[in-house]
């Protein structure tokens, strides 16, 4: 499909909003996990851009009211300016790597890949296999899901893992197929980069971290030198700080930051988080570079993983999971109901001196059934505290997380 790359962005989509969608069933499973019981003792790290992919070839095997329901959800206008959205993702953001060999002297390694595991029994419908091959650039692959579930799952996991460079393991759970499965759609996004300006490990040294139950632990704090400017922004109940990576190439004009999100009292991260849900647009803060000093983070890395699909339907998007005909626009299946039934995500994320390596992995599985100011400031990262990793022209949101506890691995 030859998509028209004069198509005007709908003004919902923006810089700095282009997966809005994804962000707010991020923030979802977050609040839930902190509403709930010992919620607050486990990190959390989610990949809008990830979600916002599955999403997206979801909706283009989507009919009727089920794609109407999705568009509104996603904040498109189409399926041209969604498909004109992927495309433009692909160009600026997910660019290929400039060799083979992971230098991230060339700037942050980033990659990204779609998978379309269909069962041997069906086969894809051709104007969707032409848009999920053209544009998405995914690959598809028959395997067995009725006679040999346990295989097909470890194939799709091992892709998982190997796209993400090993930080993904085990995409699908043990339960993650089951003999009504004849489509699964999967992506691997994987992050790379190196501070523009790296901590000094000699000045990492132990400091007490708050937690949300009021106790201290003591933890590994990275520290920059003093004096140093820093990209900086305060409001009256948070700070902000972005730490750019390094850039690539003369003509890779893409620029990758990480930002901390501090509030500015110890317990103040459910509050910060109900003005994010309100105000997205926060996610990609106006900084102004400044000296602060002490800028001190916790380092940290942890792994997070959920099955998105009853948030996804609490903030409204439901006909996926129960029009018995939405997503007939996928498969060839005689007069079946094809419906979405688990969607399943996971994120690893490790912040060091050196810089940031993160990946996040989505899969959807379609199911043929019945369905359902003053002095210089200090920026302190000594409680819990949200974080991104956007890509400054296009405003995506590659990673979202929030640290609550950095002993924790998970």
């Amino acid at each position: 499909m030859e998509i028209n790359m004069e198509h005007q962005l709908s003004p919902r989509i923006t810089k700095f909003n282009i997966n809005p969608c994804s962000i707010l069933v991020g923030l979802h499973v977050l609040m839930n996990k902190l509403a709930a019981k010992n919620g607050e003792r486990s990190n959390f790290a989610f990949s809008p851009l990830s979600f916002h992919s599955m999403l997206s070839l979801i909706a283009l095997g989507s009919e009727g009211p089920t794609l109407k329901q999705m568009l509104t959800f996603m904040g498109i206008d189409g399926v041209d300016e969604l498909n004109f959205l992927a495309s433009h993702l692909v160009s600026s953001v997910l660019l290929p790597p400039e060799n083979d060999n992971d230098d991230i002297s060339h700037g942050p390694i980033v990659s990204f890949v779609n998978g379309a595991w269909l069962d041997h029994r069906f086969k894809l419908k051709a104007p969707f296999e032409q848009i999920v091959r053209s544009v998405y650039r995914a690959t598809a692959k028959e395997v067995d899901f009725l006679e040999l579930p346990d295989q097909a799952r470890e194939e799709i996991n091992k892709w998982a893992e190997k796209e993400s460079r090993g930080l993904i393991r085990n995409l699908l759970p043990p339960d993650g197929i089951d003999e009504e499965t004849i489509l699964i759609l999967t992506n691997a996004l994987y992050f790379r980069g190196t501070w523009s300006i790296p901590f000094d490990i000699s000045k990492t040294h132990q400091r007490d971290f708050h937690t949300l139950t009021g106790s201290a632990i003591q933890v590994p704090f990275m520290a920059t030198d003093a004096n140093q400017k820093h990209l900086y922004a305060s409001s009256n109940d948070h700070q902000v700080v972005k730490m750019p990576y390094q850039t690539g190439s003369d003509h890779d004009s893409r620029r990758f930051s990480m930002c901390f999100f501090l509030p500015n009292a110890r317990d103040g991260l459910a509050g910060l988080l109900d003005r994010i849900r309100a105000e997205p647009m926060m996610l990609n803060p106006q900084v102004a570079e400044r000296v602060v000093s002490p800028v001190w983070i916790p380092r940290f890395k942890f792994e997070f993983e959920v099955e998105a699909s009853s948030s996804m339907m609490e903030l409204g998007l439901v006909l996926p999971f129960c029009d018995m005909y939405g997503l007939n626009g996928m498969v060839e299946i005689a007069d079946e109901p094809v419906v979405l039934s688990k969607v399943f995500h996971k994120t690893m994320i490790e912040v060091n001196e050196e810089g940031t390596e993160a990946a996040g992995s989505s899969a959807g599985r379609i199911r043929g059934l019945r369905c359902r100011s003053a002095a210089p400031p200090s920026f302190v990262a000594d409680h819990p505290f949200v974080f991104t990793i956007v890509e400054e022209n296009s405003g995506s949101v590659l990673f979202l997380g929030a640290l609550l506890n950095p002993l924790l691995v998970s």
